[in-house]
C-alpha cells in the first residue's frame, strides 16, 4: 500500500467514526418529565410543544451544515435536513410555533440547556457534562 493509499484510507476511517457518532438527547439536569423518543420526535419536528408534564419545550438544534445536525435528522427523525427546515419553516410561517433555537456547537447546547429547565437538545455523546440529563443515546 502505498503512502497516499494509506493516507486516503486514514482518512476514510477518520471521516466514518465522526460522521456515525454517538448522540446524546439532552434535558436540564432538574427536569422530571417522563419523556420517550416519540416525544423526542414530535418536539424536533414541531408537533408538540410541552412536555409530559404541561411544562412548555424549548428545543435546541444545530446549525443546517452541521454534521451533527444531518445525523440526527436523518438518523433519529428519519428525515432530510431541509425537510425539518420547511416543517419548521411552516409552523413559524403560519404562527403555530416558534423556531428551535440554533447553536453552532455542544458547548453551547449544554450552556443553553444547563440554564433553562425547559431546554431539549441533541449533543455529540462525549460531550455530556454532569450539568445535563441524559434521556437516551443513539
Amino acid at each position: 500500500m502505498t503512502l497516499v493509499s494509506k493516507t486516503f484510507a486514514l482518512s476514510l476511517l477518520i471521516l466514518s467514526a465522526s460522521v456515525h457518532a454517538e448522540i446524546a438527547v439532552i434535558v436540564h439536569a432538574e427536569n422530571t418529565a417522563s419523556i420517550n423518543e416519540d416525544d423526542v420526535k414530535k418536539i424536533f419536528m414541531g408537533k408538540l410543544a410541552q412536555f409530559p408534564d404541561g411544562k412548555p419545550t424549548s428545543p435546541v438544534t444545530f446549525n443546517i451544515d452541521s454534521s451533527i445536525r444531518e445525523n440526527f435528522d436523518t438518523g433519529f427523525l428519519s428525515r432530510q435536513t431541509h425537510q425539518i427546515e420547511a416543517m419548521w419553516s411552516k409552523l413559524v410561517f403560519t404562527g403555530k410555533s416558534s423556531a428551535p433555537k440554533v447553536v453552532d456547537s455542544s458547548a453551547a447546547a449544554l450552556e443553553y440547556v444547563s440554564s433553562n429547565p425547559n431546554a431539549i437538545a441533541y449533543i455529540d455523546a462525549k460531550d455530556v457534562t454532569p450539568n445535563v440529563k441524559v434521556l437516551f443515546k443513539f
